[in-house]
């Protein structure tokens, strides 16, 4: 009896002893089997993903299978992919899948999962944090604590804050359970953990603190200190280190007339002029301005103080004020009057004394006069233009075409309600007041926001002659024309005069005064323009220069934030945050004296802006408001004037030169509208400017003659040409002239 049989006969046996039937396989002959041995038996597999409520994989989740054959537990754990995989599962068994993570809930909650003879794919769960909602909060401290963006990670999706004046900053209510990144951001300023925690926070209880401190990201010095002053005059004080462009500051002195305290100041983001200039020396000026200009006056309490830079850092020097000695101030004169319809333009030139070695403004108004006759004895008239700092334009009206006037001026200082003036000067004229008689013409609409109080003036001006007209009760959308003008390029100007002084200054609606280029007319040109409303105008201009003079040419590259006034008075602002600059950057009034015009020059090296760097300003005005104001770079020029005449040494045999022709050629690559300004010093600076162009010239200019300066022979002359587009971004080329 073979093996396979006496183990059947044995089945049979058992089975009748226990009331069971055991059917034995594996052996050959009738009982069904294969006769080689057993074969391998097929196996499946469950697959799925994992993800958060917003669609994001959840990774590191854990996922248990249980039932089948064995009915033990086994575990996977998801991907980066949020996926996972049960593989060699054997067929014909239900199986239950469950997900599980500290501190979520999973929909649903397990899936159960029945395998026949294929595997199943797309066992999917979505997860959702659990736990105590959470709240961080925290506090950023150092060069700059307000408006800095405080990203918190970890959720769904980022959610960002910004901290408040005061540094502080507060997330909304957060899911609980998960762990947040926090990061803040601003540019200009790196940022540390501070307060002993970490930018990754567990949020297992409530409320969790993250604090930070800012640090400038490149570096500068800072001034501090006080000002004092024991006189009875009032205003607010402005300081600024005398070199061209630096920061500065202004301050309301504690106290009241006669009484006041030493009051704190301080100047942030001053550099030298190069990264290898130290030390360096400043003078600091500073003054109280008692007009409310804005513009330093000789009638001003004045003071100053010097110091020296050997590296960033923080240095501290007091200032104290005094009152000035004033008498009477110098003649003034009348640099233009241009006729224009019913009116004139005028240029009176300012009258300038040096106090504490800068030079202000000597008088505070100048009395204007007009007749018919050089006596000034017939149809006499009179205004009082006040004092502004440049010999801008004063425009009037009121006047008949077609006849003449003679004109005069005459400087006064108004102090302690005491008035001195300077003898007149002699009669300018005769003007004959009209429009111009050419055969083109410049018109349009011009539209403004709100009510007009005041006149509206369009004119335009070619070199340092104006033309234009005047409109009594401007309406916005209105139209305008500029008779009478000759084909040419022009600059176009127009504003509301809303307080009726004659001038461009706080309050008014303008638009063209600060623009560099041209408009080219020629036959009956149209030019719509509009005339922004707001507190001020934010802008930030470039400059790309570039040196010859050494015949190795070298390059730098600086910004200009600017701050021009518009329905308010900006007395002081601070660029608080700005790519590749030393911010905080205190700004004061302009260098260039304008009342209501702010600006700072920062030295960028040899780092070049990129359009669309944003600065982020914070004004302070006159009344005490503040406002956020936002400006970004437009262009990088890189359109230098070329082959600039004269350049070089012994270029006039070493004899003077009086009247001076400096000459150069149109850039390669200009931009599509461009002007040009120019200006001459001594190489050693001293002096100061010694000619410019007052204001820019049109394109078509590569000549200029300094009427009235004389070229010392053996003397060494820095001079440049400024490429401006049409924002006023510069390419500045710069060479020196040895006569």
């Amino acid at each position: 009896m073979d093996a396979c049989r006496e183990a059947r006969i044995a089945g049979v046996l058992l089975g009748m002893l226990y009331g069971a039937a055991l059917l034995l396989t594996g052996c050959g002959g009738s009982g069904g089997g294969t006769g080689g041995g057993a074969g391998p038996s097929a196996t499946y597999s469950i697959s799925g993903t994992v993800l958060t409520g917003g669609g994001v994989a959840a990774s590191g989740v854990t996922i248990t299978l249980s039932g089948g054959a064995a009915g033990q537990a086994s575990t996977a754990t998801t991907d980066p992919g949020g996926n996972y995989t049960f593989a060699g599962l054997a067929g014909n068994y239900t199986y239950t899948v469950t997900p599980s993570e500290a501190g979520f809930a999973f929909s649903p909650s397990n899936r159960s999962v029945a395998i026949g003879t294929s595997s199943v794919t797309a066992q999917n769960f979505t997860s959702a944090a659990v736990g105590n909602p959470v709240t961080i909060s925290g506090a950023v401290s150092g060069a700059w604590v307000d408006r800095v963006k405080i990203t918190i990670g970890g959720g769904a999706s980022p959610v960002v804050v910004y901290t408040n004046s005061s540094g502080q900053y507060s997330s909304p209510t957060l899911a609980g359970g998960l762990t947040y990144t926090i990061t803040p951001s601003l540019p200009g300023y790196s940022f540390t953990v501070t307060g002993g925690t970490g930018t990754f926070l567990s949020t297992g209880a409530s409320t969790s603190t993250a604090n930070f401190t800012a640090a400038s990201a490149i570096a500068s010095t800072s001034l501090s200190g006080t000002v004092s002053y024991g006189g009875a005059r009032s205003g607010r004080v402005y300081l600024k280190p005398a070199q061209w462009g630096l920061a500065g500051t202004s301050i309301a002195l504690t106290g009241t007339p006669g009484a006041y305290s030493p009051t704190a100041y301080q100047i942030r983001g001053i550099q030298p002029p190069c990264s290898t200039c130290y030390p360096v020396s400043y003078t600091v000026d500073a003054f109280m301005d008692t007009l409310g200009t804005g513009i330093n006056n000789a009638v001003d309490p004045q003071g100053s103080a010097s110091v020296t830079f050997t590296g960033p850092g923080a240095l501290t020097v007091n200032i104290a004020l005094t009152d000035p000695a004033n008498g009477a101030p110098g003649p003034a004169t009348i640099g233009k009057i241009s006729p224009v319809d019913s009116g004139v333009v005028v240029n009176v030139n300012p009258v300038f004394s040096v106090l504490n070695g800068s030079s202000v403004e000597a008088a505070t108004g100048y009395l204007l006069e007009w007749a018919a006759d050089a006596a000034f004895a017939t149809n006499h008239g009179s205004a009082v233009v006040k004092a502004h700092g440049c010999n801008c334009p004063y425009f009037m009206g009121g006047l008949s075409n077609g006849t003449a006037y003679y004109f005069r001026v005459t400087a006064q200082v108004s102090s302690g309600g005491v008035t001195t003036s300077s003898a007149p000067s002699g009669a300018y004229g005769p003007i004959t007041v009209g429009p111009a008689t050419g055969a083109s013409a410049l018109s349009g609409t011009v539209t403004f926001t709100g009510p007009a109080t005041g006149p509206l003036y369009i004119v335009v001006r070619s070199n340092d002659t104006f033309y234009g007209v005047r409109y009594a009760n401007p309406v916005s959308g209105m139209s305008y024309s500029i008779p009478g003008l000759s084909g040419g390029s022009y600059k176009p100007i127009a504003f509301v005069d809303m307080n009726n002084d004659g001038l461009i200054d706080t309050g008014d609606m303008e638009a063209g005064n600060n623009a560099p280029t041209f408009t080219s007319v020629t036959g009956n040109t149209i030019l719509n323009i509009a005339l922004p409303a707001g507190n001020a105008v934010a802008s930030v201009l470039t400059t790309h220069g570039t040196n010859i003079s050494s015949g190795v040419p070298w390059y730098w590259y600086s910004t200009d934030t600017n701050i021009v006034s518009g329905a308010k008075m900006p007395v002081s602002a601070i660029v608080y945050s700005a790519p590749n600059a030393a911010v905080p950057f205190d700004l004061t009034t302009s260098v260039y004296g304008s009342g209501g015009v702010m600006d700072g020059l920062q030295n960028m090296g040899l780092t070049p802006p990129a359009v669309g760097d944003a600065y982020q300003v914070l004004v302070t005005y006159a009344d005490g408001s503040t406002e956020y104001l936002n400006a970004s770079v437009n262009a990088v020029l890189d359109s230098f004037a070329q082959t600039p005449s004269p350049s070089g040494t012994n270029t006039n045999g070493g004899a003077s030169v009086p009247n001076p022709v400096f000459s150069w050629a149109a850039p390669l690559a200009p931009p599509a509208a461009y002007a040009y300004a120019m200006a001459i010093q001594q190489a050693s600076g001293v002096g100061g400017i010694l000619y410019s162009t007052n204001g820019t010239m049109p394109s078509s200019t590569t000549s200029v003659t300094a009427t009235g300066l004389t070229l010392t022979g053996g003397t060494t002359y820095r001079w440049w040409i400024n490429v401006l587009d049409s924002s006023g971004n510069m390419a500045t080329l710069m060479t020196t002239d040895t006569p």
